[in-house]
C-alpha cells in the first residue's frame, strides 16, 4: 500500500509580495516530516492529482499545465496550450480517461 501524500500549490499572490517566499507545488507524504517543493520557481494555482492513476499529477501555472507520471518526483511542461497561459483550474473527463480539461487565461 502506497502511503496517503498530500499536494500544495502555491501561487503568485503571495510570492509576488514576499521575496523570500518559495512558489510551486510542494508534496508531503503522510508519516514523514515536512514538505518537500517539487516544482519550484514558478506560480502554481492548481494542482490535481489524477483519479485514475495516482502517479500522475497536474500542475496549472502561470506558464501552463506541467505533469509528473512519477508522482511528483519530477515535472515536465505539457505543449498542450501551446503559448504560456496562465492555468487556474484542471478537471478530468469522467468519460475519457486520458483527456482532461484546463481552465486559464
Amino acid at each position: 500500500m502506497n502511503p496517503a501524500t498530500l499536494y500544495l500549490a502555491v501561487g503568485d499572490f503571495f510570492g509576488d509580495r514576499n521575496p523570500t517566499a518559495r512558489l510551486g507545488v510542494f508534496r508531503h507524504v503522510v508519516g514523514r516530516d515536512g514538505w518537500d517543493n517539487v516544482l519550484p520557481g514558478i506560480p502554481v494555482y492548481t494542482v490535481e492529482v489524477d483519479p485514475r492513476k495516482s502517479s500522475r499529477v497536474l500542475a496549472g501555472t502561470r506558464d501552463g499545465v506541467y505533469l509528473s507520471t512519477d508522482a511528483g518526483q519530477t515535472f515536465q511542461r505539457a505543449d498542450c496550450t501551446g503559448a504560456a497561459r496562465a492555468i487556474w483550474s484542471l478537471m478530468p473527463d469522467p468519460h475519457q480517461p486520458s483527456r482532461w480539461y484546463a481552465g486559464g487565461s
